[in-house]
């Protein structure tokens, strides 16, 4: 397959972004005592608060302000090349690895290309009609609200790397990726006191602790095989 159906992954302005700890507040209108109105420039504002939150404008000024170069990590067999994840993908990785996060030893970026071509079969816009998921892949609203701290997951790993994002805005291929690998990586961390702690039983639970998550797992385990 070639690399006709790239995805379009556009730079925001700066403005837009900001690093950890703060948040960018977009230009309004403000109402002043007199009645009237002044209009108040985009800035930034400090977040309140110790929680270590990754906005969507924090994970933006992450990936497209990182000077590290990546070279391309294959083609998923049967799909479009779409090398213009490849980045992507393995900045995310290495950055949750840098803060604390941790993977099974076996995962590469080309078995989270996998996931992705299984989940979304590369549409960053894919919205199942059954389910809340979004994205390349395919973040569900529990995904969402674990990650942000107000779900009732019973853990503190998740405190150490919040992210904090919309359904919409799940939908960047950028921010999707992170917040897709950030789950994984707290799937792997949920199985921290069992025996099995392979990276089958992983992206088998990022699908379902069911039968049809075992399904799930091989059918990425045999496309990675097949792509290698």
């Amino acid at each position: 397959m070639g690399q006709e159906n790239t995805i379009l992954i556009k730079r925001p302005e700066q403005s837009k972004m900001c690093d950890l700890g703060y948040h960018v507040v977009s230009g309004h209108y403000r109402a002043c005592k007199s009645g009237t109105k002044t209009w108040v420039d985009t800035h930034l504002r400090k977040n309140r608060g110790k929680r270590k939150m990754h906005l969507e404008e924090n994970l933006l000024f992450l990936y497209w302000n990182s000077s590290k170069k990546y070279q391309t990590i294959g083609v998923i067999k049967g799909y479009d090349a779409h090398n213009e994840l490849d980045s992507i993908i393995q900045f995310w990785l290495d950055y949750w690895k840098k803060n604390g996060e941790h993977f099974p030893d076996s995962l590469t970026a080309l078995h989270v290309k996998a996931l992705i071509a299984v989940e979304s079969s590369f549409n960053p816009k894919a919205r199942p009609k059954t389910s809340s998921a979004r994205g390349l892949m395919q973040i569900l609203d529990t995904a969402r609200n674990a990650l942000k701290g107000t779900s009732s997951v019973k853990n503190n790993e998740i405190r150490n790397n919040y992210i904090d994002i919309s359904a919409e805005q799940s939908e960047d291929p950028v921010v999707n990726i992170a917040a897709g690998t950030r789950w994984l990586a707290h799937k792997f961390f949920l199985l921290r006191n069992q025996k099995n702690k392979s990276l089958q039983r992983v992206l088998r639970n990022y699908y379902s602790k069911t039968p049809e998550g075992d399904k799930y797992a091989a059918k990425i385990l045999d496309l990675y095989e097949k792509s290698k």
